[in-house]
């Protein structure tokens, strides 16, 4: 289930219970304001002219939704289930994956537990950054890989098996909207996390070929999620994409890998487009609210209760969306709908430009804080219920593109910079054009701003890659290290 959604009716109790009733100026629910969709976009907010007069004429949100169908979009659960492909028969690799964690053991949990509780137990309180596993914890580990082979094996033939190119889809059934069931986000995630032990163990016995196996593993399990319409999805694949990208930096301080394994893994990396993968979970997300704001407003409990997995306290929202008046409606969902359509241009767009998006200063931002600002006021908190929690979902999307872009800029940036170390007899790129084109297609660049990405090569073939993030004022030490990438092969064991 999506969580925000509960956020959202949470928020609107408190909103309209802050407000109480309202003023008489709302006038009664049967006389409608002719709030026009073209005079807000003017003026930032609703225009109180005549009633429209023209029943047949279909109203600003209906164009809006044909804009989107006749781009191939969806607007509907049922439109979204079906946008969501299904893979040819035989060649689903989110089948195989789950075939594999049915088998396994039955001590599997017990043995993951207790890598996880020790590892905790040691990061409390712990506020760098671990090159190799504390000796407490090592064991737990090796007990969990030696208890897991034959699962690891089975995640490797998923890898060997099935193309990245060939689209994947687990059994979801998109039509239940915000109260999808998506279980197997979890275990994704547990079995990139097993894999990260895996890989880390071998990089400390010295196994680079094992190291490099189970990283390519498990971005492989990473593209399962391609092409899942939901935040949640893309955002838990980016999570086991960053595993993956922190695991190459300790495998890069400790061990020297051959040009193959640096090739594979540089294709495994940028093998990712995070931007195609961000607008997709956008349109995906953008049609749930779509459908959820139109079975509140005309549908029954029966078809709330597919599209929702928990109780309605309070009917507060449903009540608010049902009674408000077609101008309103129209006004809030049609200035959702283009922010939504705007941020997806932009993030298809792509860089430079993109980078501006989360700027405070940007027009994105400025567009949708005037609307709220005037959505948030008593006359208005009750016909635009749900603008408030939608703004700081909106918000928070070009950060959240921009890490993951910065993750794949950084590792395949270091990859590269290796691979050259080997062709040039141990010597490192005096600057990051040096790499180009031979080793990387294109200057690596810094998705918060657009500029070339920060190279500082060190002596003795150090070298540090960083984001103008990891300076950006009151950042703490702890936060700032994730917009930084550092190898130093002084640290590479003997």
């Amino acid at each position: 289930m999506f969580k925000p959604l509960i956020l959202i009716i949470g928020l609107v109790i408190v909103l309209s219970s802050s407000c109480g009733k309202k003023d008489d100026s709302e006038g009664d629910q049967n006389k409608t304001t002719a709030e026009t969709t073209t005079e807000a976009e003017k003026t930032g907010k609703p225009d109180n002219g005549s009633k429209q007069t023209n029943e047949s004429k279909p109203s600003a949100l209906k164009i809006e939704l044909d804009k989107l169908r006749a781009k191939g979009e969806p607007v509907t659960l049922e439109e979204l289930n079906a946008w969501h492909k299904h893979p040819p028969q035989g060649k689903n690799a989110a089948l195989a994956f789950v075939q594999a964690n049915n088998s396994l053991s039955k001590n599997h949990e017990t043995l993951g537990i207790a890598v996880n509780k020790e590892y905790f137990r040691l990061k409390r309180g712990f506020k760098g950054k671990w090159l190799t596993m504390a000796p407490s914890l090592r064991p737990k580990v090796e007990n969990m890989v030696k208890g897991q082979q034959a699962y690891f094996g089975q995640l490797y033939q998923i890898y060997q098996r099935y193309p990245i190119n060939v689209p994947a889809r687990f059994p979801v059934d998109w039509t239940h909207g915000f109260g999808t069931l998506l279980p197997h986000l979890s275990k994704v995630k547990g079995a990139c996390d097993k894999l990260k032990w895996y890989s880390q163990l071998y990089t400390e016995i010295g196994d680079t070929n094992q190291a490099v196996v189970s990283l390519l593993s498990m971005l492989r399990l990473c593209h399962l999620l391609d092409g899942e319409p939901a935040t949640v999805s893309v955002l838990q694949q980016i999570s086991c994409y960053r595993i993956a990208s922190e695991q190459v930096e300790r495998l890069l301080n400790l061990r020297n890998l051959n040009g193959s394994q640096l090739a594979h893994l540089h294709q495994a990396f940028a093998s990712f487009n995070w931007s195609r993968q961000y607008a997709n979970a956008m349109i995906g997300e953008r049609c749930m609210v779509i459908a959820f704001e139109d079975i509140a407003r005309s549908g029954d409990k029966q078809k709330l209760a597919n599209v929702i997995t928990f109780e309605l306290d309070e009917p507060t929202l449903v009540l608010l969306l049902r009674s408000r008046t077609g101008s309103a409606r129209d006004l809030e969902m049609t200035t959702y709908i283009g922010m939504m359509n705007k941020l997806i241009a932009g993030i298809n767009a792509g860089y430079p430009g993109f980078s501006v998006y989360d700027d405070d200063n940007s027009d994105f931002q400025r567009s949708w804080d005037k609307f709220l600002k005037m959505a948030k006021t008593k006359e208005h908190v009750l016909k635009y219920p749900l603008t408030p929690m939608l703004m700081q979902a909106l918000t928070k999307q070009p950060a959240r593109v921009h890490l993951a872009v910065l993750k794949q800029q950084f590792t395949t940036t270091a990859l590269a910079i290796e691979r050259f170390r080997l062709t040039n007899r141990g010597r490192i790129p005096r600057n990051l054009a040096e790499l180009t084109p031979k080793f990387l297609a294109s200057q690596p660049f810094d998705p918060y701003n657009g500029q070339p990405l920060r190279y500082l090569p060190g002596s003795n073939g150090a070298y540090e890659l960083r984001s103008i993030e990891a300076d950006k004022p009151g950042i703490s030490e702890s936060a700032a290290r994730s917009y930084i990438f550092k190898v130093n092969p002084a640290n590479r064991l003997k």
